[in-house]
């Protein structure tokens, strides 16, 4: 609707060009472009990474097997629609692990929704979104670890301030 009222809108007016086509071509939107192509689910995409990686010897088989023993249980249950961001990030927050390992399963999912992306499993238009939401969830992770962290003194103690001088 945009391009034609453009286009009727440059008709009109005497601004045409023919020779533009890059104007007026009708590009798709992110919801045709979601009805196209079949998108993975998280566990597939996630499993799929690793065996992959496995296959072309880029991660070990104790890696791969270790990876799988830390975030199975989690790809069981974590929902499989990969762009309902918002039921994963509240599944993420209400999934009963240390704060640790939610970085660990928020990173691990970035990974994958990257290499989605660099091996057109997932289209760049919408997974660039979703990226930047799991990594603002990380951030946020990571700066509780930081508040929470205790001030671990010095063998010196306060002796530190008054040498500081030399």
């Amino acid at each position: 609707r945009i391009k034609l009222k453009e286009l009727v809108g440059d008709l009109e007016s005497g601004k045409f060009d023919p020779f533009n086509e890059i104007k007026y071509k009708h590009t798709e939107s992110i919801e045709e472009l979601i009805q196209k192509t079949k998108l993975p689910t998280l566990k597939e995409l996630v499993f799929e990474e690793w065996e992959i990686k496995l296959r072309k010897g880029i991660i070990h088989e104790s890696t791969y097997k270790h990876k799988l023993a830390a975030n199975n249980a989690f790809l069981q249950k974590a929902p499989s629609d990969i762009l309902d961001l918002k039921s994963l990030i509240n599944f993420i927050d209400n999934y009963s692990v240390s704060t640790y390992s939610k970085i660990s399963i928020i990173k691990q999912l970035i990974t994958s929704i990257k290499w989605g992306i660099k091996k057109e499993k997932l289209p760049d238009i919408f997974t660039n979104t979703i990226l930047n939401k799991l990594v603002k969830l990380k951030d946020s992770y990571t700066s509780v670890i930081k508040k929470n962290k205790a001030y671990r003194k010095n063998r010196l103690g306060n002796l530190k301030n008054e040498f500081a001088y030399y």
